[in-house]
C-alpha cells in the first residue's frame, strides 16, 4: 500500500537528499515548496469529547479529572481509521492516563486510502498535520505541555521517525517539539534512500516487523546500530518473524497477521519509552 506513496515522496525530495540521508537547505525550500503547492490544509478542526464513539476522526479524549496529563497524538496507517485497531490503542491510552488525539489525516481530505494517486498526502503532510495538533493540545488546560508524545502505524510511523528531524520542524515553524515519537512497523529507507535523518534530535523508537514484506528493511537493522553509537536519540526493537501490520484484525488479505502477544508487548514498550522520556 505504502510502495507508491514513496515513489512519488522520493520523486519530490531526491535532489534534496544525498545518499548518506544528509538535510541541507535544499531540503528546508522543498519541503516549503510541497506545503505551498501540493499541501492541502484539513478540512476540520479537533473536537474534543468525553468519550470515543463510532467517528473517531480528529478526536481528543481525557482521562476523568482537570490534569494536567501527559498527551499522545495517534496516526493512522495508510488505510486510514477504517480498522479499529486504532481506537482499541486509543482506549489503552486514555486508560494509562493519557489525553489521546485520534489524528485523521485522510477523512476530512476525501481520501479512504493513500497511493500513487493521493499526492498531497505525502509523509510531510502528515508531518504537519502533527504539529498542528501539537499546537492545539498546548493550548489546553488539561494536558501537560512538556509531555506531548507521537505514535504512529506504517504512514503514521514514518510521520513519527521524521517528527524527530530537526530539519523537518524548522519547515514547519514549529513552536514546540514532541517530547518523543514511537514507530510501529515502518523501516529506516526505502532502497538506498534514508528515512530517518542524521539531524534526529529527538527520542525515537522503531518496533519493526522483522518479517516485513510489505516495507523491505535493507540495511535498516545495521544503520540503526549505528545510529545509536553515534549517539543519535533513537532506540527500536525487532520482532522476529513477525508481519506488518500485527495489531490489526480482519485485515488478512493484505498479509496482515493479528499477533495479540505482540500487539500487547509493542503497546507495553511504547507506554515505557514514554514513560522514559518525561
Amino acid at each position: 500500500m505504502l510502495k507508491n506513496t514513496f515513489k512519488y515522496f522520493l520523486l519530490i525530495l531526491l535532489l534534496a537528499c544525498s545518499l548518506t540521508g544528509a538535510f541541507s537547505q535544499d531540503l528546508k525550500e522543498r519541503l516549503n515548496l510541497f506545503y505551498k503547492t501540493l499541501y492541502k490544509p484539513m478540512a476540520s478542526k479537533p473536537e474534543i469529547v468525553d468519550s470515543l464513539g463510532f467517528n473517531i476522526s480528529n478526536k481528543v479524549v481525557k482521562p476523568a479529572g482537570d490534569g494536567p496529563f501527559p498527551a499522545v497524538v495517534l496516526i493512522h496507517t495508510a488505510g486510514g481509521l477504517a480498522n479499529g485497531h486504532i481506537k482499541k490503542h486509543a482506549q489503552n491510552l486514555l486508560a494509562k492516563g493519557y489525553v489521546v488525539y485520534v489524528m485523521d489525516s485522510m477523512g476530512p481530505r476525501g481520501y479512504s486510502v493513500i497511493n500513487e494517486s493521493t499526492r498531497s498526502m505525502f509523509f510531510p503532510t502528515g508531518v504537519k498535520d502533527a504539529y498542528d495538533a501539537l499546537d492545539f493540545l498546548t493550548q489546553q488546560t488539561f494536558v501537560d505541555k512538556n509531555r506531548i508524545y507521537e505514535a504512529g502505524m506504517s504512514w503514521g510511523g514514518f510521520v513519527a521517525t521524521l517528527l524527530g528531524s530537526k530539519t523537518y520542524a524548522i519547515a514547519n515553524g514549529a513552536k514546540q517539539r514532541f517530547r518523543a515519537t514511537v514507530s510501529f512497523y515502518s523501516s529506516c529507507s526505502y532502497g538506498p534512500y534514508k528515512m530517518i535523518y542524521e539531524d534526529t534530535d529527538m527520542p525515537v523508537l522503531m518496533l519493526l516487523a522483522g518479517a516485513d514484506r510489505e516495507l523491505k528493511h535493507g540495511t535498516c537493522f545495521k544503520d540503526l546500530e549505528e545510529y545509536k553509537k553515534n549517539g543519535m536519540p533513537v532506540d527500536f526493537h525487532i520482532y522476529e518473524g513477525i508481519g506488518h501490520g500485527w495489531d490489526k484484525m480482519g485485515e488478512n488479505q493484505y498479509g496482515y497477521i493479528y499477533n495479540e502477544e505482540i500487539t500487547k508487548d509493542s503497546f507495553n514498550r511504547m507506554v515505557e519509552f514514554f514513560e522514559k522520556n518525561k
